[in-house]
């Protein structure tokens, strides 16, 4: 009976056991966030105009375990905090967000001031990818945007600036070109341009495929310049690698914390047992022990 006991049961997966050592090790010694080198927001790209465009170029790392897509998703509220005197940057939380009813409450006031700080304090839509810059405005990328970045972008990448018409990233998905693939993808190719004294209503941005000429049918035309993220199969794998957990952004506060925040206390001294993790569209799970961004 044992001998046939022994046969039937194969015993633990060994090499499973030491697959899960590595992923555990790798959470809680490693990709541990540099928030000032390894963080890029869209407000940084370098801007030109219609007339005189400065291009950056950016190639987009494919999704990690758990996403369908090369970013996650989540809302941050910008609000004025007369108690702190300047603006602060936090994740909405949904339901009971105190942000959300800051935001309500100013929208409700008297004056035309008070009710655009409301509007402004809503929640809005924020995404975020893992990408390597290739140009800096059409020149050089600067040494501290080298490397695989975290870049946070908003709804002028993604869906495009034209009314009634979606562009922008989503744009070039719904032509079903994964421009995150690592050995048939393409660079992204994003222009800021502003066209006028107001920053935020006069800038519009074109997202579009990095193209190359190509002989067709004897005419050479242009078509997008897919190619490898790097010769060796060894160094795609090395760049993979290095992608960062974007989960680390859609990271929140406690609505505690958020009230102490918003009246210019230290939210590190309330309580920690109301932390949670808000649910990105695109994360399956967010590592506990994975730094918190410095605005939530």
């Amino acid at each position: 009976m044992s001998n046939e006991l022994a046969t039937k049961y194969k015993g633990i997966d060994r090499a499973a056991i030491e697959e899960e050592m590595r992923r555990q090790q790798e959470r809680s010694s490693g990709n541990k966030v540099n928030w000032d080198l390894d963080l890029v927001r869209q407000a940084k790209l370098p801007a030109g105009s219609s007339r005189s465009p400065k291009p950056t170029r950016a190639r987009f790392l494919p999704p990690t375990d758990g996403m369908t897509v090369p970013w996650v998703s989540w809302s941050k509220h910008v609000i004025f905090s007369a108690e702190a005197g300047k603006d602060v940057f936090f994740n909405c939380i949904g339901r009971g967000c105190p942000g959300c009813a800051e935001a309500d409450r100013l929208f409700r006031g008297r004056d035309k001031l008070t009710q655009e700080k409301g509007k402004q304090g809503r929640a809005k839509p924020v995404y975020a990818a893992n990408v390597i810059f290739e140009t800096w405005g059409g020149g050089p990328v600067p040494e501290d945007k080298q490397g695989v970045k975290m870049f946070e972008f908003g709804p002028g990448i993604y869906r495009g600036t034209g009314k009634n018409v979606i562009g922008g990233l989503l744009a070039i998905l719904n032509e079903q070109l994964d421009f995150s693939h690592p050995t048939q993808g393409c660079a992204i190719e994003i222009e800021k341009n502003v066209d006028g004294p107001n920053k935020q209503m006069d800038t519009t941005y074109v997202v579009k495929l990095v193209q190359a000429p190509q002989r067709v049918n004897g005419v050479m035309v242009p078509v997008p310049a897919v190619r490898p993220l790097a010769v060796s199969e060894a160094e795609i794998d090395e760049i993979l690698g290095m992608r960062h957990n974007l989960g680390a952004l859609t990271r929140t506060k406690s609505a505690d914390e958020l009230l102490m925040l918003m009246a210019g206390n230290t939210p590190e001294k309330a309580p920690q047992d109301g932390r949670r993790i808000i649910e990105a569209r695109t994360v399956a799970d967010v590592p506990d022990d994975t730094d918190m961004p410095p605005w939530g």
